[in-house]
């Protein structure tokens, strides 16, 4: 919804419902990029620091951070906090034990330090449940008529070869990401061909997964199940018949 790049050296709105944030916030912008222009630095220092320690003198190297705070349709929040070097867990923060873990050795030095400050892990876990909700709930706002949930569309094919039977179920144009999908046979649980949530251009998502039907049994057993917050309930979907989800949302 936002990007800042050592480019630019400007954080800006990536997602057009986001340049309405001055309305409320006029010095958003320009705050925002004074923070970032900060965190460029830190990460270049960073990046170094970790190539020292893993005894890296050369090439392209990453240092990476991910965070974030989570509402809950219960009204429960959630938080999390993780580094990364190279692609590959660095260090994350623990907010309810309120301590940090290395993932690899060239982390226990930022590790011991880092847990001799408790200032410093108090704030993260403070900014996790305080701040960072106060401004989800403000983006909310903001995109709520982009971000509104819409429903999956649901349906199964088949896919016959010389010797074997697959079905595969689709659940597509959903919103928010979060979606549970699974086969069901005679009202057992079974193990399928896992696929990625993937985006579609609109901004929602689809998923599909695949299952093979074992020899002599009949197609109309095989149940596939998506459950997505923008439902009131699980709905099912069986090969060559649909329900109100197929054909045309809810």
């Amino acid at each position: 919804m936002v990007g800042y790049s050592s480019e630019s050296r400007r954080m800006e709105p990536r997602a057009p419902w986001m340049e309405g944030i001055t309305a409320e916030d006029p010095q958003y912008w320009e705050r925002e990029t004074e923070i970032s222009r900060g965190l460029e630095q830190g990460f270049k220092a960073d990046v170094r620091t970790v190539m020292e320690r893993v005894n890296q003198t050369r090439g392209l190297h990453s240092f990476q951070v991910m965070y974030g705070c989570e509402l809950r349709d219960d009204g429960s929040i959630g938080g999390f906090l993780q580094y990364a070097f190279d692609g590959h867990d660095f260090i994350s923060l623990d907010k309810d034990r309120l301590t940090y873990t290395a993932a690899m050795d060239a982390a226990k030095i930022t590790q011991d330090r880092w847990n001799s400050d408790r200032i410093f892990i108090q704030r993260g876990k403070e900014y996790m449940e305080g701040e960072c909700i106060e401004y989800l709930k403000k983006y909310l706002k903001l995109g709520e008529e982009r971000l509104r949930r819409v429903a999956p569309q649901a349906a199964v094919t088949r896919r016959k070869t010389s010797d074997h039977t697959f079905l595969t179920g689709y659940a597509y144009g959903f919103y928010p990401r979060d979606i549970e999908v699974k086969w069901v046979r005679n009202g057992v649980e079974i193990p399928w061909e896992s696929r990625d949530i993937l985006p579609n251009p609109d901004g929602t998502y689809q998923v599909r997964t695949t299952v093979e039907v074992q020899e002599g049994d009949d197609e109309k057993t095989y149940r596939y199940e998506v459950y997505h917050s923008s439902l009131p309930d699980t709905v099912t979907v069986m090969y060559g018949k649909c329900t109100v989800v197929c054909s045309g949302g809810l």
